[in-house]
């Protein structure tokens, strides 16, 4: 479809392009709840059947997680106030090249020329979207 809407000159829009946090690998086979109490969003057998995509995704992401991070192995400061700077330095740098299933999943969609519109519950769904900028 994607081909086509190219040839034709028109930009798809992805609605939901997670499909409710299933393709985020947030909802697994042996998480089908998604972390939350209550009855699952998914059912096992449907959720067995995709491990394979969701592994996939882990892969990329780690993959793409090592490619970004920077040696933060450098000198230690003299200081305790110094050190403690650094530490600090060196987790948010995790966290800013910490790459998520759900980042590879958008990113795929982006490089094959869709415009996603995923669904932002929170500021941490805000933040981890965010992440998908920058880094294709």
């Amino acid at each position: 479809m994607i081909e086509v809407c190219k040839e034709l000159g028109i930009i798809p829009i992805a609605h939901t392009p997670l499909d409710r946090g299933f393709a985020s690998g947030k909802y697994n086979a042996m998480d089908p709840s998604g972390g939350k109490f209550g009855n699952p969003r998914y059912k096992f057998v449907v959720l067995d059947r995709w491990t394979p995509l969701h592994e996939a995704l882990g892969k990329v992401a780690e993959r793409a997680t090592l490619r970004l991070q920077v040696d933060t192995t450098s000198r230690m400061s003299k200081s305790f106030r110094d050190r403690q700077k650094q530490m600090q330095d060196q987790q948010q740098k995790k966290r800013e090249t910490e790459i998520t299933k759900c980042q590879v999943a958008i990113n795929y969609i982006v490089t094959k020329g869709a415009v996603p519109i995923p669904g932002i519950k929170n500021k941490q769904d805000a933040e981890e979207l965010l992440g998908c900028v920058g880094w294709m």
